[in-house]
């Protein structure tokens, strides 16, 4: 049985109203990126438990029904750009591919430390919350983060073990050198990024370099010496 057609004025009124529904979607979409945007500027600067609505108001610069069209309060938004910052910082992370061919684990290692603290310096205010404040905030955030630091001590850990396996690397405590890997990384960030002036001329490859060496080799001069 053949379709009855769909008269011309009725396609055109069917357009008109997607076009409407795709254009608020995306002022929607934008609209949520410009309040956290903004809120995570105010987070960074006065911290969690100091930041109010009225603080966020401020700086979006939109009135306090339109806020809570977006978030249900505070604790909403920065539960979203805890979400963010996790989201980026688990990206460049990896497993080691270690078959013929690859590229060297050395410098596969390299990159992916290089996406990490790059993405930081991008943005700190994320690395701000998620170091400085998420640990202090809400207990909600403060569980997401502990779970986030342990899938990343997990995977260091599943890599260690096989590096083990394949003879990439010695005999060692796991769990112990895994989380001095993880400590010095963040301590790393903390220190020589987050708490460096914005413009103080940070050469990311060389903290790279710097960073992989103190992990892989560490502050023996001489091989003889490591034994």
């Amino acid at each position: 049985m053949a379709r009855a057609a769909v008269p011309s004025k009725s396609r055109g009124r069917v357009a008109l109203v997607d076009g409407r529904v795709l254009r608020a979607s995306r002022l929607r979409v934008a609209r949520r990126e410009q309040i956290l945007l903004a809120a995570r500027r105010v987070f960074a600067r006065r911290g969690f438990h100091a930041t109010r609505v009225a603080d966020l108001l401020d700086a979006t610069g939109i009135a306090r029904g339109t806020f809570y069209l977006y978030f249900d309060g505070k604790r909403a938004i920065f539960a979203a750009l805890l979400d963010d910052v996790l989201v980026r910082l688990r990206a460049p992370i990896h497993a080691v591919d270690v078959r013929p061919g690859a590229v060297p684990p050395r410098v596969q290692l390299q990159n992916m430390v290089r996406s990490i603290l790059g993405a930081i310096v991008a943005d700190r205010d994320l690395a701000f919350i998620l170091l400085r404040e998420a640990p202090h905030a809400e207990p909600e955030c403060a569980a997401r983060v502990e779970q986030f630091y342990a899938d990343i001590l997990a995977m260091i850990t599943s890599a260690l073990a096989h590096g083990c396996a394949l003879g990439f690397l010695r005999a060692c405590d796991l769990a112990t050198t895994a989380a001095c890997l993880l400590g010095s990384v963040k301590e790393v960030v903390d220190r020589r990024i987050l708490a460096a002036p914005v413009a103080s001329g940070l050469d990311l490859d060389a903290l790279t370099e710097q960073l992989l060496e103190f992990s892989l080799t560490g502050l023996l001069q001489s091989a003889s010496l490591r034994r």
